[in-house]
């Protein structure tokens, strides 16, 4: 999800998972969005803002719903602002290599209080950030082997310089390929946000 901030011109983006499948994960993620949609307005930093959200969360939902998100603030400048809690690393690729953001909180609706930290970095021109549910990275080839954070880094170096379509393009024919006739067993979604200026 990607919602311009017209507080201050930033973007604030998310990608999260839900426990479980089918519809009522559906609405649990629906019911995420519109929270930080709401939440947006009162332009809170980073952190206090999931930390509210997880406690609306935690107390309208059931002890064995829980979901684990990245969500993040990018302005014009490159400057990114990322709480990972408790969801698979992002990637930040640059033209010299790939970084991980770890996980730096737990995942939201686990526990009704708590803080969540926040990872600060630049991104340079031309670098790109990439967010996916595990839905990728636990993907199985008919022997059973998974695909792998390994083999998604080493993907990302090798398209380091191409467009987010371009980016997006590759790992899904990777990912596709890998997989060969290996039925799906999870979703996947993936954000490709990228600094052209």
């Amino acid at each position: 999800i990607i919602i311009p901030d017209s507080t201050d011109g930033s973007l604030f983006f998310f990608v999260g998972d839900v426990t479980g499948k089918g519809v009522a994960a559906s609405i649990l993620m629906g019911h995420l969005h519109a929270m930080f949609r709401s939440l947006l307005i009162a332009n809170l930093p980073l952190g206090e803002l999931v930390a509210r959200a997880n406690r609306i969360f935690c107390e309208g939902t059931t002890t064995t719903h829980f979901a684990t998100l990245v969500s993040g603030r990018a302005n014009a400048q490159g400057e990114v602002e990322v709480c990972n809690a408790g969801h698979p690393s992002p990637l930040l690729v640059r033209h010299n290599g790939v970084e991980p953001i770890a996980s730096t909180a737990p995942p939201i609706g686990l526990f009704c209080s708590g803080e969540f930290p926040t990872s600060k970095f630049t991104m340079s021109t031309g670098d790109s950030l990439v967010l996916y549910t595990d839905g990728l990275t636990e993907s199985r080839s008919t022997s059973q082997k998974e695909y792998g954070e390994e083999r998604l880094s080493a993907l990302l170096r090798a398209h380091a310089a191409s467009s987010p379509r371009e980016l997006l393009g590759a790992i899904l024919h990777d990912v596709h390929a890998f997989r060969g006739k290996a039925s799906k067993t999870d979703d996947l979604a993936i954000l490709v946000l990228r600094r052209e200026v």
